[in-house]
């Protein structure tokens, strides 16, 4: 203290003698001793806040170092050459880090050449201390790990040496980088798997449609709407969007009673009532006579989920129907044209016997050719009978025989001669040679 204030005073008296004149005649050399005596304590109190503030600064820094190695996210510091300074606990632990880690050869050891480039890319956007930058990157740990991080890096002053610097922060993704590359695989699986159903779904030939719990069409296969174009449905992106039911209960012309029906039965199918509704009904068109079943079925029974519409071309099957409900009439025709001509078989029997014991007899001709035509004419009806009772008996009792066409045609002629009008004529011309018939 003693040492400074003569220094102070040698520099003052040195200050006076080269400026005589700055001192008042009436100021005496003890006050401005004084004066500098309280500058120099000014001085003195600047240097104990300086020395505090020293202390503060570098309690602060300890405590942001102690910030630094314990932060829960990865902190890498690195010079303006982007050599690495210090990284912290986290960093280590993330990284698994050696010992001799922190070193030049960090980018090179830790990232490849694509994640390497990628950094200092994002270091080069760095400009200021007001801007920052991300990217995403692959790291191989130091164990040959393979770690996915995201790095933000900002720019920073180093108070201790007052020199710019970077910190990169690593948050380590790993598991939701895994996550979204299996929820990607499980996406495209999903996809494929739609699509191999929405394949499975427009294979099938019936018009089929997916409604919602509501009734509303959600999709259709390529057969419904092929029926559509085919038809002139006369609506945008065939149907979809739209609400089965309402579309049945404003039907009008024909069918629009079954398409009531319809209406009802989807009801009842979307309520729960019933898991199946069944319809046939036909939908013919100008060209032709067609028949459908409809088929209702919910989607899962009991769920209330919505439920499947399938409208399947039934014609042939009807048709088929029909011709089987004709040959069971045929059929039961034959068996009641068998009857009748067993009977009728009976009644003729007596007549041709009565006209073979008659022919025995002495007629005169009128009566011989009367007693001729109603014996022609019994053994004609027996023919007849016996082809009905053949006919009656099916195919099994049917026998094939050769026939000569014109022997029919001259029995034909016969048979109108006998039996029609005298003004009624028959003329047949032909080939008397003709072939044979089975």
């Amino acid at each position: 203290m003693n040492t400074d204030l003569v220094k102070l005073r040698k520099l003052a008296e040195q200050k006076a003698q080269q400026n005589p004149d700055s001192i008042d005649s009436n100021q005496s050399l003890e006050k401005v001793v004084e004066e500098l005596r309280i500058h120099q304590i000014e001085l003195e109190m600047q240097k104990e806040e300086l020395e505090s503030s020293q202390v503060e600064l570098e309690q602060s820094r300890r405590h942001f170092s102690t910030l630094f190695d314990q932060a829960p996210v990865a902190y890498v510091e690195l010079d303006v050459d982007r050599n690495v300074i210090r990284v912290n606990l986290a960093a280590r632990e993330l990284f698994e880090l050696g010992p001799d880690d922190i070193s030049n050869r960090f980018f090179q050891k830790f990232f490849s050449d694509r994640n390497r480039q990628s950094l200092h890319e994002a270091l080069d956007l760095v400009s200021d201390y007001k801007s920052s930058s991300r990217c995403r990157l692959e790291i191989v740990t130091g164990s040959g790990r393979n770690k996915y991080v995201e790095a933000s890096i900002a720019r920073i002053l180093d108070p201790k040496f007052n020199k710019n610097m970077y910190l990169c922060g690593f948050l380590d993704f790993t598991r939701e980088h895994k996550f979204q590359l299996a929820l990607e695989a499980n996406e495209k699986q999903l996809q494929a798997h739609l699509k191999e159903r929405q394949a499975m779904f427009d294979a099938l030939p019936a018009h089929v449609a997916l409604v919602d719990a509501n009734g509303v069409i959600q999709a259709v296969n390529v057969a419904w709407k092929r029926f559509g174009e085919a038809n002139g449905l006369d609506s945008p992106n065939f149907s979809i969007g739209e609400n089965y039911i309402e579309i049945c209960n404003l039907a009008h012309g024909d069918c629009s009673e079954e398409a009531v029906r319809v209406a009802r039965g989807l009801e009842s199918v979307l309520s729960g009532e019933i898991n199946e509704f069944n319809l046939e009904y036909p939908c013919h068109s100008p060209d032709e006579e067609r028949w459908f079943r409809l088929t209702i079925t919910a989607v899962t029974p009991g769920q209330h989920d919505g439920a499947v519409i399938m409208h399947v071309n039934v014609t042939k099957e009807h048709q088929m129907h029909l011709q089987a409900l004709r040959s069971q009439r045929l059929e039961s025709i034959g068996t009641l044209a068998g009857g009748i001509a067993h009977d009728l078989n009976n009644l003729l029997t007596p007549i041709v016997m009565g006209t073979d014991l008659i022919e025995t007899k002495h007629l005169n001709p009128m009566e011989i050719e009367v007693l001729e035509t109603i014996s022609e004419n019994a053994r004609r009806g027996a023919r007849m009978i016996r082809q009905l009772l053949d006919y009656a008996r099916g195919s099994q009792g049917l026998k094939q025989k050769t026939l000569q066409p014109i022997s029919i045609i001259q029995d034909i002629q016969k048979f109108i001669r006998e039996s029609f009008p005298k003004n009624i004529q028959f003329t047949s011309t032909g080939e008397t040679d003709l072939y044979q018939v089975h």
